[in-house]
């Protein structure tokens, strides 16, 4: 970007580059359960299973954020290695408001 002279001040930002691994990993998992419950074929019992399942992954992955163990976010965990300076609560809210 810099050889087109393209400055784009929110790549520098490294609570927002925080926010986005979040919200890149978040996604993927929320089109997992979406594709699993648009699905043909399936019953009203496995569509039930598919949202209390990703219930319980909320779950861990609000516990694996709150303790900051990030077993579950490698790039996460990566990142925060790098940019130990970062305040991690927002992260730790979203996590709980999912929950809800």
């Amino acid at each position: 970007m810099q050889s087109k002279n393209l400055i784009y001040p929110q790549l520098e930002d490294t609570e927002r580059l925080e926010k986005l691994h979040f919200l890149v990993y978040m996604t993927n998992h929320l089109n997992k359960i979406n594709r699993s419950l648009q699905g043909r074929g399936n019953t009203a019992l496995q569509m039930l299973e598919a949202v209390l399942s990703f219930e319980r992954k909320l779950t861990v992955l609000a516990r694996d954020i709150q303790r900051e163990t990030l077993s579950h976010f490698p790039s996460q965990r990566k990142f925060r290695e790098a940019h130990p300076d970062i305040n991690h609560n927002y992260l730790q809210g979203v996590t709980i408001e999912m929950q809800k």
